[in-house]
């Protein structure tokens, strides 16, 4: 064998083997890619199941919040105020989970101007 047959033997080999782990590891890439994925897609339905609840605990305390109140009395006026606030707060955080990621002080900004 001359050195240029040995040359072409030891190279075919190199790269016979650097093609056998770039498989490997687009399989074990690929296995995880998918495991990610799928865990992915269940937070998103997880989160659209929340906010369907969150939606009808709005509407729910929203009606509750239209009808007129019979009694002045100061306990009745401090729960409607509380049942007021959690519906805000139901409303933020529904907003908060739809919105896209935004820079803190974006957020923090906009919660001073509503605040």
């Amino acid at each position: 064998m001359t050195v240029l047959e040995i040359a072409l033997l030891l190279t075919t080999g190199f790269f016979a083997m650097l093609s056998l782990l770039l498989l490997i590891a687009l399989v074990v890439t690929a296995v995880f890619v998918i495991r990610y994925g799928r865990m992915v897609i269940s937070w998103e339905q997880n989160i659209e199941d929340s906010l369907d609840r969150l939606d009808e605990a709005h509407q729910s305390m929203s009606r509750v919040l239209d009808k007129p109140l019979f009694s002045d009395s100061q306990e009745v006026r401090q729960v409607l105020a509380d049942i007021g606030r959690c519906r805000d707060a139901v409303l933020w955080v529904a907003n908060a989970l739809t919105m896209p990621a935004r820079p803190l002080r974006a957020r923090d900004e906009d919660e001073q101007a509503n605040g």
